[in-house]
């Protein structure tokens, strides 16, 4: 399923590099540059704890001539529909009938009745899709305790529950183009319409070997080899390969689930992460488990919220 409050945004901010935003920027529009300003309206992807969601922002930045740069002065966030709603009744008051252009006024409008419908929609698809992901996280939990599960077992598995590396994903795909030599284990769909790409090994391969001086391990090394050729792969041939599969995979970002989460190299698992985080983002099944543990969680919150708001 979609997203069309931020599929119709995309269409109407359609500028998405040059911002001197120091964020995750999927589209955006300048308001007004002049005079040492630089105003914009800009759709971002923001993270908060392994949560990441878009975020509607109005930016203000000032020229620095000492510096040759853009400073940022203002930031404000539209943090909920019921703010949105009202900011633009406040708008179209202010203006009234004389108003000339209240087009992207009535499209913001409308995309917050779209929010509305959409949070509805999503309460009920919750209440039922409930007891099923709880059956699939408790197979996946079974599957980490086996000692012999397969690379090929836990690639079908997750492919099908795509839902547990998050909420931006809404699809999963197989690479299937010959273009591409050697294949990744499949691409996650967000609802942008881009791509991240997904290399699994295996849970109980080692991350990091050595007593006084910690290493990357072989298994992990040969998983951040195969990403970069894939990574390589796409930032070349992003055109072509558009063309002949139809898919957006611009800038993807590569994640590697290996391994189970050891607290005696955590400082040493986030220090790496620290340096592949542009590009690759390195998971631990324990990482995908807390995922799917919270989405469960936050889905039983909205839809108890949902039926306390039921008549």
């Amino acid at each position: 399923m979609g997203h069309p409050p931020i599929d119709a945004l995309s269409k109407i901010l359609p500028e998405k590099e040059g911002f001197p935003a120091k964020v995750d920027i999927l589209a955006g529009r300048t308001l007004s540059k002049g005079r040492g300003w630089w105003k914009a309206i800009l759709l971002v992807r923001v993270k908060y704890g392994n949560q990441e969601k878009e975020q509607l922002r109005l930016y203000a930045w000032q020229w620095n001539g000492k510096k040759d740069r853009w400073s940022q002065r203002q930031k404000y966030n539209f943090s909920s529909k019921g703010q949105l709603s009202t900011i633009v009744a406040a708008i179209q008051t202010y203006h009234g009938k004389e108003m000339k252009n209240l087009g992207s006024i009535a499209l913001f409008k409308r995309v917050s009745e779209l929010e509305e419908q959409l949070e509805e929609v999503k309460v009920r698809e919750t209440r039922n899709r409930l007891p099923e992901m709880e059956m699939d996280l408790t197979a996946f939990e079974r599957m980490m305790k086996k000692k012999s599960v397969k690379e090929h077992e836990l690639e079908v598995f997750l492919h099908h529950h795509f839902w547990m590396f998050g909420g931006k994903y809404r699809r999963a795909h197989r690479e299937t183009w010959a273009g591409l030599k050697g294949r990744n284990d499949f691409l996650l769909e967000k609802a942008t319409g881009f791509y991240d790409i997904v290399e699994l090994k295996r849970p109980d391969d080692p991350l990091f070997s050595g007593a006084k001086t910690i290493r990357m391990s072989g298994e992990l090394k040969d998983a951040v080899s195969q990403m970069a050729l894939y990574l390589d792969y796409y930032y070349k041939n992003y055109l072509s390969h558009k063309e002949q599969t139809g898919m957006d995979i611009l800038y993807p970002k590569g994640i590697i689930v290996i391994g189970r989460r050891n607290e005696s190299q955590k400082n040493v698992l986030e220090a790496h992460k620290a340096v592949f985080a542009r590009n690759i983002e390195i998971l631990t099944y324990d990482d995908i488990l807390d995922e799917a543990n919270q989405i469960i969680k936050n889905l039983k919150k909205r839809a108890r919220r949902g039926s306390d708001a039921a008549p």
